[in-house]
């Protein structure tokens, strides 16, 4: 695993999305679910391993997606975490 992690400014509500939809891998689980129940933004640190796969199952179930409000969701998350990291 590298030393270099990657900063993400994620909601709760991003967590959650990212949990339920994004298939992250236990390492990073672990960063997610150790998010504060709370509505302000927190910065997590990740893999950039992590990331990219995340973004990957992202756009999976994005375009798997049959409802059309979450596939925008998951589109708006999508753009902020590839915006973000550079990835």
């Amino acid at each position: 695993m590298s030393n270099d992690r990657i900063k993400l400014t994620l909601t709760r509500w991003d967590r959650d999305l990212i949990l339920a939809h994004g298939y992250p891998f236990p390492g990073l689980r672990v960063v997610l679910e150790a998010v504060p129940n709370s509505k302000d933004r927190v910065v997590v640190r990740c893999d950039p391993f992590d990331v990219e796969h995340l973004l990957g199952d992202l756009a999976y179930s994005i375009n798997h997606c049959a409802d059309d409000l979450l596939q925008m969701q998951l589109n708006e998350l999508y753009e902020s975490i590839e915006s973000e990291t550079g990835l």
